[in-house]
């Protein structure tokens, strides 16, 4: 069956109707909300935010209450009646249910009491109450207090939260003839009625010109009351005939004789809205409009219609100004969505981080990157690929989202205008690029997709980088908060191939040596050997943190103070001292955080087998895996350190030592006193923290003094480190 439709239908919701539904309601919930539709006028919405704080007293002798309605911001909109015998309702069911003051008394939503609504019809067990909704019940309560109780249409206008009289037309029956002639019988308008001084004279003596004031009154009235915006009249064909602003009340009568389409700001939209009303009686939208002195807002439009002798009349046209409502609206929209959108963005940075964790070979690091990064709806599109920064050339490794032919155009599209995957490697930041509309360039492809956008991230760990990631977006270009999170995951990927390139280096029985000279006086050593006329031999390196390293360096024919000195000017290296000094020079500890290309190559994985720098000229032999990119590892270099040369490269077999050979090995070098030592020392808990025994205690067990343990132990861990560490001065 369909919706409750007009009064005077056989579907309209009668008083026996109405006690139906309340009495054949299966919850006390239930019956309390048609109540409160049908008793009290309220909306859905407004039945979720009563609170029992909301209830007062009402005026004067009424036992009934007052209710302030509230709207969605907590402000009062309005003021309802409540009956004495809904109040004591609501009472019972606060009580029973233990709800505070400030606690909404029903508790759901206002899609859950829609719900509530219908369950109600359906236990009423009558098919004509099965569709009856909220506002049908609401319909019901206009009515009988309109036609029945006979209440000032202003009062229920009011109390219902209508905005204007014409929202009765629907509910109100034309009236016959003989209700007519009923209603005026009593009324005499004729010339025997006009005796002196008389009421009746008064009345019949007004003109349509007083009719029209009076009129224009009842106007303002209304649309002080009801804080519209402004109070229109048209004729059928949509043209104004007057206009009443609501900020003042005055009538406009620049707009008079013009068309309804000058106050949208879609033309077309007006003429729809009025197709509508016509078509059902009255019309509600929202959009922007135009007021008599231009100014634009966005407004709640409601279109009522006029006929006379079934014909249509004209118009009446109510706008309420909610533009600060609207722009609440669209900043918490748009807030709403900034948040989603980084929210989203980060679950697919993370996602990306976990493949990144959980992968051991590159080719299926970058693979594994690029899947997850598309997995969603954040990025379109990734790929990852190395870059010649020598050549400007990008050559892609992995890729989801996109063909192989998309990126090639794309490539080729913007490689002629310094392309973001370039610069990104070059300056080692994420750098961006918008893409044109014209999908011809293009190919049709991403653009096709609504790509805009394209950024392109550096794999990079210390001073080297690997390669580029590059994502495309429909969401414009992305914001500094994003890029710093793009940043942050091309950094981790880089460190992750670094990983796996010494991991592999490390494994490998077989290894490819490079041998480079180095000439660029950007670098620390070859620069100082060149104005001290000395030799740097180096010892040893140790990583002491992600951007530094620790050389341990050998230095022949220069003072170390020289050195020193020389350090000082040089913004590679952060700390330098002296650790020995010998007959034929010293040994010094740099700390370099830069201009090395001996840090350029242990970042791309490299061990240092040896380094001597004379001169001005250095020899680097550096070690890695033979399935390393050596063109990456060459290009690095030399893009780093441009006079660098690669002068040779070799397949080394390198010498495995088995466990047996090892601790030969340990055993040629200690001593038995050393050996035994050590020995007592250790299963006595001496090296464990806390210690299970002090040296003292372990030298009195051995019978020797504390001086004589600690002597035979300095040596005997000096003799145990030298066996292990002997080897590639560039081992970790």
């Amino acid at each position: 069956m369909a919706a409750m439709k007009r009064i005077g239908d056989d579907a309209t919701l009668s008083r026996d109707d109405y006690r139906r539904l309340v009495e054949r309601a299966e919850t006390y919930r239930k019956a309390l909300i048609v109540r409160l539709l049908g008793e009290s006028g309220l909306r859905v919405a407004e039945i979720t935010r009563l609170r029992p704080e909301d209830l007062r007293p009402a005026p004067g002798d009424s036992s009934g209450a007052l209710l302030d309605v509230r709207t969605a911001e907590g402000e009062r909109s309005r003021v309802a009646y409540v009956s004495a015998d809904l109040r004591r309702a609501l009472d019972r069911y606060v009580r029973s249910d233990g709800i505070a003051d400030d606690e909404p008394v029903i508790g759901v939503s206002a899609r859950r009491v829609q719900m509530l609504v219908s369950e109600a019809a359906d236990e009423a067990g009558a098919d004509r109450l099965s569709e009856v909704s909220a506002s049908d019940l609401r319909s019901y309560f206009a009515r009988t207090l309109l036609v029945e109780e006979t209440v000032d249409p202003r009062v229920v206008l009011a109390a219902g939260g209508w905005e204007s009289l014409s929202s009765f037309d629907r509910l109100l029956d034309a009236p016959g003839e003989a209700a007519i002639a009923d209603a005026l019988a009593g009324a005499d308008h004729g010339p025997a009625a006009a005796g002196s001084g008389s009421a009746s004279s008064d009345r019949s003596s007004q003109s349509p010109a007083r009719a029209t004031e009076f009129d224009a009154g009842i106007a303002r009235s209304l649309l002080a009351d009801s804080a519209a915006r402004a109070l229109v009249r048209l004729d059928p064909d949509g043209y104004v005939e007057r206009w009443l602003d609501g900020a003042d009340g005055e009538e406009r009568d620049d707009l008079s004789g013009r068309h309804l389409s000058t106050v949208y700001a879609d033309d077309g939209r007006s003429r729809d809205h009025l197709d509508a009303a016509a078509e059902s009686g009255g019309h509600e939208a929202e959009g922007w409009r135009f007021d008599a002195d231009g100014e634009r807002f966005w407004a709640r439009t409601v279109l009522a219609t006029h006929r006379e002798d079934s014909q249509l009349s004209g118009y009446t046209m109510v706008l309420w100004d909610h533009t600060d409502r609207k722009r609440r609206e669209d900043e918490l929209r748009e807030r709403a969505e900034r948040l989603d959108r980084r929210r989203n963005v980060r679950k697919r940075i993370r996602s990306a981080d976990e493949a990144v964790l959980a992968t051991s070979d590159r080719d299926d690091l970058e693979a594994a990157v690029c899947d997850r990064l598309v997995d969603g709806e954040e990025y379109a599109f990734a790929w990852t690929a190395t870059s010649d920064l020598v050549a400007e050339q990008s050559s892609p490794t992995a890729r989801a989202g996109i063909e192989q032919d998309d990126i090639d155009a794309l490539i080729e599209r913007l490689d002629g205008e310094s392309p973001p995957w370039i610069e990104a490697m070059r300056d080692d930041a994420v750098c961006t690029a918008e893409l044109d509309a014209d999908p011809a360039e293009l190919n049709d492809a991403p653009i096709a997709a609504g790509i805009d956008a394209l950024a392109a991230v550096p794999l990079s760990h210390r001073e080297t980088t690997y390669g580029v990631l590059v994502v495309g977006t429909d969401r414009g270009t992305p914001d500094d908060w994003e890029r710093t999170e793009l940043a942050e995951l091309g950094r981790r990927i880089g460190h992750a191939v670094t990983a796996i390139q010494r991991r592999t280096l490390l494994l490998s029985d077989a290894v490819v040596e490079l041998e480079f000279w180095c000439r660029d006086e950007a670098a620390f050593f070859v620069d100082a050997s060149d104005r001290l006329d000395c030799t740097f031999r180096l010892e040893s390196i140790v990583p002491v943190s992600a951007s530094s390293l620790l050389f341990y360096v050998a230095v022949e024919d220069a003072p170390p103070a020289d050195v020193f000195d020389h350090a000082v000017e040089h913004r590679g290296v952060e700390e330098v001292r002296l650790v020995e000094t010998h007959d034929d020079g010293a040994l010094l500890e740099f700390v370099v955080g830069g201009d090395s290309p001996l840090l350029t190559l242990t970042a791309y994985g490299a061990t240092i087998s040896e380094a001597v720098i004379e001169s001005g000229e250095a020899r680097l032999l550096a070690e890695v895996a033979q399935d390393a990119d050596l063109r990456a590892v060459v290009e690095g270099v030399r893009t780093a350190f441009p006079d660098t040369e690669l002068v040779g490269k070799h397949d080394v077999e390198r010498p495995v030592r088995t466990v047996r050979e090892f601790r030969e090995g340990i055993d040629d070098e200690l001593t038995d006193r050393q050996e035994a030592t050590l020995r007592a020392a250790y299963y006595a808990g001496y090296f464990d923290w806390p210690r299970g025994s002090t040296a003292e205690e372990v030298a009195d067990s051995m019978g020797v003094s504390s001086p004589t343990l600690h002597n035979h132990l300095r040596k005997g861990q000096r003799a145990l480190l030298a066996t292990f560490l002997e080897g590639s001065v560039g081992g970790e």
